[in-house]
């Protein structure tokens, strides 16, 4: 009888455990929530795309240090160490939904930020057209 009340719970246990839920999947110390790798993934995207369009002579030289010194600064701003980001990417590797969620927001995010930098762009052009007088002659 003691056998299978042990039995029991060990199966409630091992049930327990599965992906959502239970005690086994709480987040390692180090890693990052979700939020702050959402933040994180943007400033390192935008940083990446300085690289690619923004210093041509960076670029061009393949200037290590100044690449690694921007990273730096991400990880400095986000409040983020190198190897906590690290720990994160290895612990959301293994946990696909949560990182699929992830890459989603960071999608999202920086689609935003585009629409919003473009409908800039275009207000900065409409203001800079010459705008039609009305006479009465049109009518």
């Amino acid at each position: 009888m003691g056998l299978r009340i042990l039995a029991f719970f060990c199966l409630l246990l091992l049930f327990s455990c599965k992906q959502g839920g239970g005690v086994m999947l709480t987040r390692p110390a180090g890693v990052l929530d979700k939020e702050s790798m959402i933040d994180l993934l943007v400033d390192i995207n935008i940083a990446e795309a300085s690289l690619r369009y923004g210093n041509v002579q960076h670029t061009m030289t393949g200037d290590s240090t100044y690449q690694k010194s921007l990273y730096l600064e991400v990880f400095e701003k986000n409040k983020v160490k190198p190897d906590d980001f690290q720990k994160s990417l290895d612990y959301y590797s293994e946990h696909v939904d949560e990182l699929n969620s992830i890459y989603t927001a960071v999608v999202e995010k920086l689609s935003s930020m585009q629409a919003e930098l473009q409908g800039q762009k275009s207000g900065e052009k409409d203001a800079n057209k010459p705008s039609k007088v009305k006479t009465g002659e049109e009518e």
